[in-house]
């Protein structure tokens, strides 16, 4: 019942920290940052299934084993979906969008409207 409130807060802290002039704020500007804050997508798809895939290969391991083993293959299968799937999705994105803008605007005979 005072988790939602917490987290709702805790939210809203980060997210204030961020927007404002510090050290915090800074740091969320540094390229390792912008770089997983650009994949996280990406990451938030693929490391639930393989994290779960590691574990049952490890049969049970220690958590330390399987952050071991699984770390390094999320970051591995992160990147390769973003390059793979999420950018070009952007791109196809981004060209469908100007296309549809570009046929949905109205034409004239000559390229520009005449007065009457």
């Amino acid at each position: 019942m005072i988790a939602l409130p917490l987290e709702a807060a805790g939210a809203a802290a980060f997210v204030a920290l961020a927007l404002a002039a510090n050290p915090f704020g800074a740091a969320l500007c540094k390229k390792p940052l912008q770089l997983l804050g650009k994949r996280s997508f990406t990451l938030y798809l693929v490391h639930e299934p393989l994290l779960v895939a590691v574990a049952f290969l490890l049969g049970g391991a220690p958590p330390v084993s399987l952050a071991v083993v699984a770390f390094p293959l999320i970051v591995l299968v992160t990147e390769a979906f973003f390059r793979t799937v999420e950018r070009p999705s952007h791109v196809w994105a981004r060209w469908a969008g100007t296309t549809v803008s570009e046929l949905a605007q109205p034409r004239t005979r000559f390229g520009t409207e005449h007065a009457g």
